[in-house]
Formats: structure tokens, sequence, C-alpha cells
């Protein structure tokens, strides 16, 4: 129950809850079970995640979400990441009701953004029970505020760039603390896609400098990609945009530089002695072991 207080007064008001579920039978379930405590929730339903969208795009209020995982279509995290991108919802408390409750989706559902998860079956008093041990966290999201990350992103990416393009593993260092504090920043203003952005690029310098061989020219284009994301991120949240989602060849740079990272280099002399002692087959693997490297 949401708690305004005025100078003379304090008068309460039942907390706005859209729930998706595609189960028609679910969502006629959780709509009886609620009717218990209709003064504490004023309860939406929904069918989709583009039902859910649409509604909430037209203007339509909430205090909490309250969605299913997987679903027809655009799933539950789908929405988690459309609404944490958005400036006018990322604070928005969203709530997994789902039977998806393995350690996996916990994880992936809090780094990006997630308030918490009920696991199905579940009933209405219990659904209370957990609203009601985190109406702390849903009353804050009320609280309006500015949202300082921009002009702190900012300050950050000059960081940043002032280490392009690196050239040792003092400016990696750099780098890094840089990237550090930005996500920590990101996390904290609740923008945790960007936060989770810059916990990947963070993992992969992390790894270079536990490196002997730091290929540092791949490293710096990548974090000029990150930089670049992160300033057109800000522009769209400042414009009222949502800002552009993760860069969907982010995964296949990162696991394609990690990989050239851990390459097995032989040196050419340990090359002309291994052939003086391998078998066909043996050779036959060396042989395409240095076509791929004149290759690469």
């Amino acid at each position: 129950m949401r708690i305004i207080f005025d100078k003379f007064f304090v008068t309460t008001k039942p907390l706005k809850i859209l729930h998706i579920d595609d189960s028609s039978i679910l969502r006629k379930t959780v709509s009886r079970g609620m009717e218990e405590f209709k003064n504490n929730y004023e309860l939406t339903q929904v069918g989709s995640v583009d039902e859910a969208l649409e509604l909430l795009f037209s203007g339509k209020q909430f205090d909490v979400i309250l969605t299913d995982w997987l679903m027809p279509g655009k799933s539950g995290f789908n929405l988690l990441c459309i609404l944490k991108s958005h400036p006018a919802y990322h604070r928005l408390p969203v709530f997994f009701l789902t039977s998806e409750y393995e350690n996996s989706s916990l994880v992936t559902a809090v780094t990006y953004g997630a308030a918490g998860l009920l696991k199905k079956p579940t009933t209405a008093p219990e659904i209370h029970s957990y609203l009601q041990k985190r109406i702390s966290v849903i009353n804050e999201s009320k609280i309006p505020k500015s949202d300082s990350f921009p002009n702190e992103a900012r300050q950050y990416l000059k960081e940043i760039q002032h280490f392009l393009p690196l050239k040792n593993a003092l400016d990696l260092s750099g780098c890094l603390q840089s990237i550090q504090e930005l996500g920590v920043k990101a996390r904290s203003a609740t923008w945790p896609l960007l936060a989770e952005y810059s916990q990947k690029i963070d993992d992969t310098i992390g790894m270079a400098l536990n490196k002997d061989q730091r290929l540092l020219t791949p490293l710096s284009e990548i974090i000029k990609e990150y930089v670049s994301f992160i300033e057109q991120s800000i522009k769209s949240t400042e414009s009222g945009k949502p800002h552009p989602p993760l860069p969907e060849h982010l995964d296949k740079d990162l696991k394609t530089y990690l990989i050239s990272l851990d390459a097995i280099l032989i040196p050419w002399e340990v090359i002309t002695e291994l052939q003086k002692h391998l078998n066909p087959e043996g050779q036959a693997i060396l042989d395409n072991y240095i076509n791929s490297k004149k290759s690469g």
C-alpha cells in the first residue's frame, strides 16, 4: 500500500499492479484471489507483453509490474529490458511470477534490474505478503529523483578516452578503473543494461591484464565501441527516449577477443622439432595449425 504524507494527514492509496500472463486460467486465479486485498491493490491484467507496453506507452500509470517469464512473442525478460532502458520506466519495479525459478534465471533477472521473483504456483495471500515485504522498494521507486548519471558518465567517458588507444598495461588499468566506476554509477542509477555492458567490458579487460600476451589494438576498438554506445545512450535518455539495446555483435566480439587471448602460440623452433617425431596423423594436425596461423 502506498502512503502519501500530506501536511495535516496521512492517506493511503491502493498500489496499481499490472499483471502479465498468457494463461487466462492463471490470470483468473490471481484476480479472484486478489479480491481479498482489493483495498490494497488495483489490479489490471493483460495476456501479452505487447498489450502491457501498449497500456504503459498510452500513459497508463502503474506502481508495480508482475509478469510471467516465458510467453509467446515477447518474453517477460524482453519486457524487463525494454522498461529498464526507458527513462520513464527504468525505476518501475518489475517482479516475475514464474515457474522458471532456477538459479540462472534468478541471477539473470536481478542482473538486468528485476525487483524479485515469486515461484509458481502461488496464492494471492503469498503475493500480498511478498509485495508487502518489498514495500520500501516500491515506495522508493515513486520518489522523484534527479538523474545525475549523464553528467557523471560523461566524465568517466572522458577519462576512458584519455587512455585510448591502449599502449601498455598501465593504460589498460586506468581504463579499467574508469569503466568499473561508470558501471557502479549505472547500477545505482537503475540503468542495469548499461551496467551489464560495463561489466562485460570490465571482465574482458581483467582477462587481458592476467595474460602475458596482451592484444591491445583490438581491445582498444572494443572500448571505443563501448564509449560510443554509452554516449548514444545518454543522448537518448536525456531526450526522453529509451537507450538503444546492447549491440548484437558485442558478445561475438568479446568472445572472439577472449579466444585470441587463450590461443596457444607455438614457437617456430618447437614446430620444427615436433615434425621429427610426429606420425602422419599428428603431422596433419600440425599442418592444419600452421595453415590456420598463416591465414590469420
